[in-house]
């Protein structure tokens, strides 16, 4: 294992994704309008740069993904109200944009599914995201501008985080039992499964832990124990401070896009820091 040095960085901005420039086109019997029938494509660095996706992942190894810009045949999806009920939405759009077919969009991360997102909004309304909410300093609902170029990979890890770069594995010192615990980034399918579980809980009526569900899932071992059955013994009674412990180290480990910006109301001028919201007017800005 190799020791982080401290550090809360924010990677400097990825470069602007390469686009493919139609070429020059006479205008002809065969094509009229003069222009390209080739759609413009682009390469996204994903914020996991391909780490942790398991072997049998259609995700493992990649650290870009090529997307293609959006079209008719988007906004048909974007505007289909039952792919929203459904929350297929944006697995289907992205489906429907990536150049390499193999990848399954249920095997992609949160963070690389928001990378792959916003650069297929830039591409294709421009970076410019205008949006109505309150501001607290007129005591009124403006207008405030983001600017989608000022998204940024981010990562922050403390220097008592020890990192296994062959396992994705991060290991440090609980604050208040002292015990060395082991754990890993979530992937889709825990993510899933914790959804599951919940989902489930909710429609049986019946009670259960999230948090439990939690540790079990992203916990890979503690002292060197493994079995399920003894951690299962120790989350049950783990102090609430080693718990936030777990949790704060598991948001710092999980790749991110950092969308945090400084904003400025339309009306008094008053300048607030806020992320970028996400709703469907994501994709449909005003024109």
């Amino acid at each position: 294992m190799s020791r982080n040095s401290r550090r809360r960085t924010t990677v400097p901005q990825a470069p602007e994704p390469r686009a493919t420039s139609p070429s020059s086109v006479s205008r002809t019997a065969e094509n009229p309008f003069g222009i390209s029938f080739v759609v413009p494509t682009e390469v996204v660095e994903l914020p996991s740069q391909g780490k942790y996706y398991s072997e049998n992942s259609s995700m493992f190894g990649k650290s870009t993904l090529e997307i293609k810009q959006m079209t008719a045949k988007e906004e048909e999806i974007l505007s289909n109200i039952s792919f929203v009920e459904d929350g297929s939405m944006i697995d289907r759009l992205l489906s429907s944009i990536l150049i390499d077919k193999t990848v399954t969009p249920e095997d992609i991360m949160a963070a690389d599914k928001n990378a792959l997102v916003f650069a297929a909004r830039k591409s294709s309304y421009g970076p410019e995201y205008k949006v109505k909410q309150f501001c607290y300093n007129c005591n009124s609902e403006q207008e405030f501008i983001f600017d989608l170029t000022k998204c940024k990979i981010k990562t922050e890890i403390d220097e008592d985080i020890l990192n296994e770069e062959t396992t994705g594995f991060f290991t440090f010192d609980l604050p208040q039992s002292k015990l060395k615990v082991t754990i890993k980034v979530l992937l889709p399918e825990d993510e899933e499964y914790l959804q599951e579980q919940a989902d489930r809980a909710r429609k049986l009526n019946i009670e259960q832990s999230s948090t439990l569900n939690f540790l079990r899932r992203i916990v890979v071992d503690v002292d060197n124990v493994t079995d399920p059955k003894l951690l299962n013994q120790l989350f049950e009674v783990l102090p609430v401070l080693d718990i936030r412990k777990i949790k704060s180290v598991s948001n710092q480990i999980s790749p991110s896009l950092e969308t945090n910006q400084e904003i400025t109301c339309g009306n008094c001028g008053h300048v607030t820091e806020s992320e970028v919201p996400f709703s469907l007017g994501f994709f449909w800005p005003e024109l």
